[in-house]
């Protein structure tokens, strides 16, 4: 549900952000980008960025490559990855470099799926909610990733409200949902509450599931508990990460499961908050001076599980002994069967 309300929330991006030159165009690919100016100077790179976007790519790829609450997360991993390769953070590198590396970005296989999505938006918040365009409504619905019982909601919303913008029908069934979710989780929410309060080391990873995002006191905590553990390996910038945490950690049963019986344990492979100064190291693994508290996960993820790919979750028993792995994954059943295997 979560990415349904997200989907909702999408501001359209209009094309006046995309009116430049030709002379724009070629002095742009020339522009050098460092980490730092990136960092402390975000407006100035967002026009940048729109002009790279007009010249090389479209309205589209800009609002995906925004995300969906606008924070950049595929821009900046962009940035930063490439970045990162350096060890100085003042080291640069171009928009013409960072136009390769969104080309490659749109070669991911879930990225047809996610303009669809957009391009139905686009359109259904442009239209007025009328039955007799319901078959043509219903279809943009379906692609935005709207499930047939989230539909039979929405057309129960058209039917009392016809004739409203689908942006204010959108807004009608947020409403629906959240008062639906107080009606229906009370008692989860206490017991959620209780959850935190008890480990206040724990974050809320999604909506309704508590992570721990250090790998230590993670297994530390699954000894005490005497609780098999879950390690998750995501990224920002992966979309098949956030296309798990929308579909399948959103699952009120998978909540449920790991919640009380696992330990769950959620590592970002490109989080940059910066370490110490004597907390930096040179690594072998990546080849890189350490400097981030993503790279030590990056690291941990190659040097002890043999992986270099996100998402990856892995169970361990509570001796820290691997159980089984999984990676991207839409199918839910298929899900709730692997973390059930720490069963006995």
């Amino acid at each position: 549900m979560k990415r349904q309300l997200l989907i909702i929330g999408f501001i359209l991006i209009t094309s006046s952000l995309f009116a430049q030159s030709n002379a724009d165009c070629e002095q742009i690919l020339h522009k050098e980008i460092t980490i730092n100016h990136f960092q402390e100077h975000v407006d100035e790179f967002m026009k940048d960025f729109q002009t790279l976007v007009y010249c090389e790519f479209d309205s589209i790829d800009y609002q995906i490559f925004m995300g969906p609450q606008g924070n950049m997360p595929m821009i900046a991993k962009s940035i930063l990855d490439h970045g990162a390769k350096p060890i100085e953070n003042d080291e640069k590198f171009t928009f013409a470099d960072l136009k390769e590396v969104l080309i490659e970005l749109k070669q991911d296989t879930m990225y047809p799926k996610i303009r669809r999505i957009v391009e139905a938006r686009n359109l259904i918040v442009q239209r007025n909610a009328l039955l007799k365009n319901w078959s043509q409504d219903k279809k943009l619905l379906v692609d935005m990733g709207f499930t047939e019982n989230h539909i039979k909601d929405i057309y129960a919303i058209v039917e009392n409200n016809e004739s409203k913008p689908y942006p204010e029908i959108f807004l009608i069934y947020s409403d629906f949902i959240a008062n639906q979710q107080v009606s229906n989780g009370s008692a989860e929410e206490i017991n959620d509450s209780n959850l935190e309060n008890e480990n206040p080391e724990m974050i809320e990873w999604v909506k309704g599931l508590y992570a721990y995002q250090d790998y230590q006191l993670g297994l530390k905590k699954s000894k005490e508990l005497d609780k098999p553990s879950l390690v998750y390996f995501n990224a920002y910038g992966c979309i098949n990460s956030r296309m798990m945490d929308g579909e399948v950690l959103l699952n009120k049963d998978i909540q449920e499961y790991i919640n009380q019986n696992l330990v769950f344990i959620s590592l970002i492979v490109d989080e940059r908050t910066k370490l110490e100064k004597n907390e930096c190291y040179y690594s072998e693994t990546l080849k890189k001076k350490v400097i981030y508290t993503g790279q030590i996960s990056a690291e941990l993820q190659i040097e002890k599980f043999n992986a270099n790919s996100q998402p990856l979750f892995i169970l361990l028993d509570v001796n820290g002994k691997e159980i089984d792995r999984i990676g991207y994954i839409k199918d839910i059943e298929k899900f709730k069967v692997f973390i059930k295997k720490t069963k006995k």
